[in-house]
């Protein structure tokens, strides 16, 4: 199985997750993802709790961190395989928070299955909060500079739903070990948060154009300025 991009620790895969994932002949020990939403914006998705369960039923990592949205039906997370129990959940808050509709949309939510990650300097206690404050950390804006999300044209965005690097990188830093997979890559906001921590990662997603937009973003080289 030929990658669609690998450099510097970081593999991509253009295909559907749960066709590539019983073809890896190594798993990473971590997944962390944000899978398409029960009530998503991916028109050509008809059972998104399907496509989750059945790629999850693939997955033979240790821990799984599911991103979804603050209104996203929790059922979702049936797909979620046994083998793995609950840890927590994480509150991913806006400083900015906007609304859809009459539900005010302050936070992602964050679900954490598997293994704990182990005690070590900086991450002896595992946090269940963070704010991210700097939108601008998005690969795209989502045009909600009216504070709601009503009137957003998705359908004219490179990517409907982009994940806060802030936030991703936060449950990076907390419960990623060793290496890395999202299954549902989008534009690479998890491989990014992975390569900038030093974990090795994998990346899959169905969409070419996504893969494209991942690989363009991760082939631009991280300026370490620590003094």
């Amino acid at each position: 199985m030929r990658p669609y991009y690998e450099a510097d620790g970081v593999t991509i895969y253009h295909g559907d997750a749960r066709d590539v994932l019983p073809r890896l002949a190594q798993q990473p020990r971590v997944a962390i993802t944000d899978p398409v939403w029960p009530n998503s914006v991916f028109p050509g998705v008809a059972d998104p709790a399907r496509l989750f369960a059945e790629a999850a039923a693939q997955l033979t990592v240790e821990r799984l961190v599911v991103h979804l949205g603050c209104s996203s039906d929790p059922r979702f997370l049936l797909g979620v395989p046994q083998q793995l129990p609950f840890v927590r959940v994480c509150w991913l808050r806006y400083a900015r928070p906007s609304y859809r509709g009459r539900i005010l949309v302050g936070s992602d939510v964050a679900y954490v299955f598997g293994s704990i990650p182990p005690s070590r300097p900086g991450c002896h206690v595992l946090s269940g909060e963070t704010v991210a404050r700097n939108n601008k950390t998005k690969l795209q804006h989502t045009g909600r500079g009216t504070g709601s999300s009503d009137d957003v044209d998705y359908s004219a965005m490179p990517h409907p739903c982009p994940r806060r690097y802030e936030h991703v990188a936060w449950l990076v830093g907390i419960y990623g070990e060793g290496s890395i997979i999202d299954p549902f890559m989008g534009t690479g906001t998890t491989l990014e948060a992975a390569k900038r921590a030093g974990f090795p990662c994998v990346g899959i997603d169905s969409e070419e154009a996504n893969c494209e937009l991942a690989a363009e973003r991760l082939q631009q080289r991280v300026l370490d300025l620590a003094i």
